[in-house]
């Protein structure tokens, strides 16, 4: 950890508890976690921010509490939460330590109960309460492990062996039991919560207020679908060094009763979230353990792939979770116009910060005619060498001067600095970057776009439409208010990038205030079996799937067909035909996209000559005709869109408040 340099002091004489927050990039919820601190009332506290070397102005917002007593100390390189933690700790006065994550709150009252419960029992260790989970929308989930046995009295350490059923932001401690016992192990890649609440336990009894006074944001995905779930299996190391360090207090029954529940639950994780094989091997060390074979069979029965695909069919598609924009009933259908404004780029070649060209954007006047005969003002998302190329640049901004158009911008990583991740796959979803990283190069984009253009970009499309865990909350700190970056009923998984299944394929809210607005692409099916869609196609076009062309087949048969709203590689009439579709079941918002190169012949493989390139315009050219005269559709802006269904008009309980991460 790098050296410690202390920012603001502010110490009450003799503080009974300090509360402890490490902050990593935590801008847009240090905030909410502070508040929650100052209304717990006590004079008697002390607070401890460690800012972990964030980049977003964490500090600043920090310091904005002055009625806190705070002290903020910063880390000159990022240690990690755990040795933030005992850094905290090292700078406690109080005699009771509590903890509280940047991106949780606790509930009003929670002290004073936790703190009466100590003066109750002197010989407590520590005492946690119940957490409840808010999810990615702000929506309560109930209880955090509502079902678990919860560790209490001398015994507890055993519980916690078997459970990681203590939430961090719940726990309140004796300061001189966390430095007896070494406070946080920081060389733990995950658990190091876990591994000191049972090495602390294994010191003395420990309590358990059956109360709900911490809440817990659940935030590692965003808009994402990524599987969770592979930081379970570092836990098992976890119990498997606490195993060691009480053995002579264990009895074999109960070694095998702590692996067998802990086989169980991490091999279940395992099993359904795209790790069968192992989650299988872990399941059947539960029964070797002595848990019950009858009933791992069963669960693996009904867990299976199979299984779960007929469930899906038979539970049909829910986005329940994501509040979706509302849409009066005599509201005709909406067209809004998104371009990938870009370099020349062959997808077949590595990725090069070197690949720069921007030869198409001259042919952009090409498209824009036709735009402005119908009244269609686009979206040009804007990545950096667009940016920042003087002539490139010209031709949008001439679009710009007239109100033809809109700008937004479009993080290509490879091509957009700082110049720092090695070049790869990988690192080309900008969301796959460090948060300091995407950070970085989106606020340098964001920058050089309002430098060329005298207007700061609101609107966002992630470059390989690679949203990350971070990407909610960097649009947030840097002024964005729409994304267009979520391509549903879509997973790009098998190449590294986001899975978008389970998203709504309609514009939805999302972020903590729920006034981040999302307009996915236009993505949908068509066929005998449109309604199994979001359950069939995952199939069909998986890997395997492409291989024996079934996506081709089942097209060709007419039973199920995955069309997108694009003139690039699509046919006019399978335009029509999804955007038919889609108004007969009620959608009214549709997101027409392609890419700025493909009017270069020879730059993509939709357009390679000239006669191409005009019967690209002419799809253009039929679509737009069929949605705004044929179809009585109407053409709007991304921007103007925003406006008019802005989030005030939304009921929003701000107790539900949510990370935006």
């Amino acid at each position: 950890m790098g050296k410690t340099v202390s920012m603001a002091t502010a110490d009450p004489a003799h503080p009974s508890v300090t509360v402890i927050v490490p902050a990593y990039n935590a801008a847009t919820t240090i905030a909410r976690a502070l508040a929650s601190v100052a209304a717990q009332g006590r004079g008697d506290m002390e607070v401890i921010v460690v800012d972990d070397s964030s980049v977003d102005g964490t500090a600043d917002i920090v310091r904005a509490f002055s009625d806190l007593k705070v002290r903020l100390l910063r880390t000159e390189a990022r240690s990690g939460a755990a040795a933030a933690r005992n850094l905290g700790i090292r700078h406690a006065r109080g005699h009771y330590v509590a903890f509280l994550d940047a991106d949780d709150a606790w509930l009003p009252g929670k002290l004073d109960r936790q703190l009466a419960t100590f003066e109750s029992d002197p010989d407590l260790v520590f005492v946690s309460c119940d957490s409840e989970l808010v999810d990615e929308t702000g929506r309560m989930c109930g209880k955090v492990d509502p079902n678990r046995r919860r560790a209490v009295g001398h015994e507890g350490w055993k519980t916690l062996l078997k459970h990681s059923c203590v939430a961090t932001p719940s726990v309140v401690v004796r300061r001189q039991a966390l430095l007896d016992v070494g406070g946080f192990d920081p060389d733990l890649p995950v658990g190091e919560d876990q591994d000191l609440w049972i090495r602390l336990a294994g010191r003395g009894p420990i309590g358990h207020l059956d109360e709900t006074l911490v809440r817990v944001h659940d935030q590692p995905d965003g808009l994402t679908g990524l599987a969770r779930g592979g930081g379970a299996v570092p836990i098992l190391s976890v119990v498997h060094r606490n195993l060691r360090r009480y053995a002579d207090r264990l009895e074999r029954a109960d070694r095998r009763a702590v692996l067998a529940e802990r086989y169980t639950n991490i091999g279940r994780n395992q099993y359904v979230n795209g790790h069968p094989f192992h989650g299988l091997r872990l399941l059947c060390g539960a029964i070797a353990q002595g848990a019950a074979p009858w009933q791992t069979f069963r669960y693996l029965m009904t867990a299976s792939p199979p299984a779960r695909f007929a469930k899906r069919l038979l539970r049909g598609e829910s986005t329940a979770a994501w509040p979706l924009v509302s849409m009066s009933d005599g509201m005709p259908p909406l067209l809004m116009v998104i371009v990938d404004t870009e370099e020349e780029f062959d997808w077949t070649q590595p990725f090069s910060k070197y690949n720069t060209s921007v030869e198409s954007i001259a042919l952009q006047p090409l498209a824009q005619e036709i735009h402005d005969r119908y009244g269609i003002v686009p979206t040009y998302v804007l990545d950096y060498p667009v940016a920042n190329d003087d002539d490139a640049a010209a031709v949008i901004a001439g679009f710009l001067a007239d109100g033809r158009c809109e700008i937004g911008s479009h993080l290509q990583p490879w091509v957009n600095p700082p110049y720092v991740e090695v070049e790869s796959a990988h690192h080309s979803y900008p969301g796959n970057l460090p948060f300091a990283l995407e950070y970085g190069k989106l606020h340098a984009l964001t920058d050089r776009i309002q430098q060329r253009f005298g207007r700061r970009p609101r609107i966002y499309k992630a470059g390989r439409y690679g949203l990350g865990p971070s990407t909610m909350r960097i649009l947030r700190s840097l002024g964005y208010d729409t994304d267009v970056s979520v391509v549903p009923h879509t997973s790009f998984r098998w190449k590294g990038g986001p899975d978008f299944r389970g998203l709504p394929d309609r514009p939805f809210w999302f972020g903590g205030e729920r006034d981040l607005l999302e307009v996915p692409l236009t993505r949908g099916f068509c066929g005998l079996l449109w309604r199994w869609g979001y359950a069939i196609f995952p199939v069909i076009g998986s890997r395997l799937g492409e291989t024996l062309r079934l996506p081709g087949l089942f097209a060709a048969l007419k039973l199920l067909d995955r069309i997108t709203l694009t003139p690039e590689g699509v046919t006019l009439d399978e335009q029509i035909r999804l955007v038919r579709a889609m108004v007969g079941r009620g959608h009214k918002v549709f997101c027409y996209t392609y890419h700025s190169s493909t009017l270069l012949p020879g730059a993509t493989g939709y357009v390679k000559t000239e006669e191409d390139q005009r019967r690209f315009l002419e799809r253009m050219d039929g679509f737009f005709a069929f949605f705004l005269n044929q179809l009585g559709g109407k053409a709007v802006s991304v921007a103007a869109f925003r406006e008019q269904v802005a989030p005030a008009d939304i009921p929003f309980d701000r107790s539900r408040s949510k990370s935006t991460e």
